[in-house]
């Protein structure tokens, strides 16, 4: 495999995604074409266990069906843009329980993984039923070919089974949340979007897992615009997208993707370089996809209450270096997204916490020179996200040892 160069000098990103490279976009040209898999046939995504390649296939089914979304216009679901973090952790929940089943072999356990995966991804994703199934059917026959037994077949699919019922049930009832229906205010100093509502304000309808409410740690107000401290955060803002240099320049690109994507593939890396055993790797992406989901509706609670303008809206000269999100400016949601998987992740994994840090930091910062986003944009939504991650982290902590089998409550999963 050819290494990926650096997209600028110390580059925290590439130091981690170097085992793991990105993927490509599934291509929408035909509808009825199977999806195609988020990562290049040869990534080493697609080579590894049970709990990245599925992984992978949600990512590559959801990228299907917004493309198909994007021809037909249809109304906003649980799993779009960052809320694809609901659809991985619903994926590695049922994972992890059949990882914990008692199970005959390595290979057995392996294969109640994958049934139980696809059960998840089926429920979600009904159209494309015949493509999960025919991968599942291939997973499987190339476990048997690798050793297990029809009986150990037998006993993975009646676990497997056992454990995606919960999370079956739990995405079919995600498929029913309803859109936002609020409306944008208007006035002087309110955000303008090109849309009748803002992006993912659906996530104003959905259930937290670890937050008792979706306001429980909104942020301060913003300062009003006009203020000398209004003033401040937008010639930084200026000062940023003036200054920014070419690496800087690429790094915003580099950092201008779905964060849930982004934390998807960083998770990946980990799980690999760490040599995560698979029952670890499905708790990992549970938790670390429960809190960003979370983390995404507190983050959305407090854009939509405050309703700030972009720094663009301020001032149209600024030269910006990435699209404009179509959702308010305060918090960001990358810096509420990124604080909150670095706590969680690097918890769950403490030698990789300075580089999960350092991978925050550039994320944050990139939002700046990019001139999306204002410096207390980002000091808010770090403050929001770790907060959310220690409400993850006490669930995880407080969780029975690997292998018990406990029933599910609100802040346990």
């Amino acid at each position: 495999m050819t290494a990926r160069r650096p997209l600028f000098p110390g580059s925290a990103i590439l130091l981690l995604l170097a085992a793991a490279p990105l993927g490509a976009q599934a291509a929408p040209a035909d509808r009825r074409a199977p999806p195609a898999d988020t990562l290049p046939a040869d990534s080493v995504f697609a080579h590894a266990g049970p709990v990245l390649r599925w992984n992978v296939a949600a990512r590559a089914l959801v990228e299907r069906a917004i493309a198909a979304r994007e021809r037909t216009p249809a109304r906003p679901t649980f799993y779009d843009g960052n809320n694809n973090t609901r659809l991985y952790a619903l994926v590695a929940g049922a994972q992890y329980d059949a990882l914990r089943a008692p199970a005959n072999d390595t290979l057995a356990a392996h294969a109640a993984a994958v049934i139980a995966a696809s059960r998840v991804l089926a429920a979600v994703f009904a159209r494309d039923s015949d493509w999960i199934a025919r991968r599942r059917r291939d997973e499987l026959a190339a476990l048997s070919s690798g050793g297990m037994s029809a009986a150990a077949a037998r006993s993975a699919e009646a676990a497997g089974r056992t454990a995606a019922a919960r999370w079956v049930t739990e995405a079919r009832a995600e498929l029913r949340t309803p859109p936002w229906n609020g409306r944008v205010p208007r006035g002087p100093g309110r955000w303008r979007g090109a849309s009748a509502s803002p992006a993912l304000a659906i996530s104003l309808n959905l259930r937290p897992r670890f937050l008792r409410a979706r306001d429980e740690f909104r942020p301060p107000p913003p300062p009003a615009l006009g203020s000398s401290t209004a003033r401040v955060q937008l010639a930084a803002v200026r000062n940023a997208a003036a200054l920014r240099t070419r690496a800087q320049t690429r790094a915003t690109w580099a950092w201008a993707r779905n964060a849930a994507t982004l934390w998807s593939e960083i998770a990946g890396a980990v799980v690999l370089r760490r040599h995560l055993p698979e029952v670890e790797a499905a708790r990992a992406l549970m938790y670390l996809n429960m809190t960003l989901s979370d983390a995404t509706i507190a983050c959305w609670d407090a854009k939509l209450t405050y309703w700030y303008p972009r720094p663009s809206q301020q001032d149209s000269t600024l030269e910006l270096s990435i699209a404009v999100p179509d959702f308010p400016s305060y918090p960001s949601a990358h810096a509420t997204l990124f604080a909150a998987g670095a706590a969680v992740l690097g918890h769950l994994v403490p030698a990789e916490q300075a580089t999960l840090d350092s991978l925050t930091s550039e994320a944050m910062s990139s939002r700046v020179w990019a001139g999306v986003h204002y410096p207390m944009d980002n000091a808010a939504g770090a403050e929001v996200g770790r907060r959310v991650a220690t409400l993850a982290i006490a669930a995880a902590d407080a969780e029975r040892p690997l292998g018990a089998r406990a029933a599910p409550s609100k802040t346990t999963p």
